[in-house]
């Protein structure tokens, strides 16, 4: 399974979400290694229902022992951010380890700016730049200094 082959499962089931993390870093031209897609999403019922659908086509599963609709239950969310100290929920497909997708339960989709890029014949929902380097900013572990500092290199060129 490629990354294009769960953007599609995606925007076939018309999830409302923007890429963030690592991939968007290789959509605005840092080509580097990621194993994880992630993802915010809206986490209304009707919009959870189709990301969870998505899920089910592709065959991922989420990490922990949760009932994935919870992800629609702004309680369930905030009980597992303070409780657990869970940031992201992680899906997985358990035949294809190597690639799994994080969900960001910390920040609601209509918070951030997006726009919308082009792979192959597909268009997906990013991240603004701005926004990026913002949350990579906030984060500031030592690989997103570095994604920081070859976007902007990029961005000169």
């Amino acid at each position: 399974m490629k990354i294009e082959d769960i953007l599609k499962a995606l925007e076939q089931e018309k999830v409302e979400y923007a890429v963030i993390g690592g991939l968007a870093v290789v959509l605005y031209g840092y080509v580097r290694f990621t194993k994880d897609i992630d993802l915010i999403i809206n986490f209304s019922k009707d919009n959870v229902k189709r990301f969870v659908n998505a899920m089910t086509l592709l065959k991922f599963k989420p990490g922990p022992p949760i009932e994935p609709m919870d992800l629609a239950n702004e309680h369930k969310r905030k009980e597992w951010i303070q409780e657990k100290n869970a940031k992201v929920i992680t899906f997985y497909n358990p035949e294809q380890q190597l690639l799994q997708i994080d969900v960001l339960l910390t920040i609601k989709l209509a918070q951030i700016k997006t726009v919308k890029k082009k792979i192959d014949d597909l268009e997906i929902s990013v991240i603004e730049y701005e926004e990026l380097i913002k949350m990579k900013r906030q984060a500031g572990r030592p690989f997103d200094l570095i994604d920081i500092e070859k976007l902007e290199e990029l961005k000169k060129v």
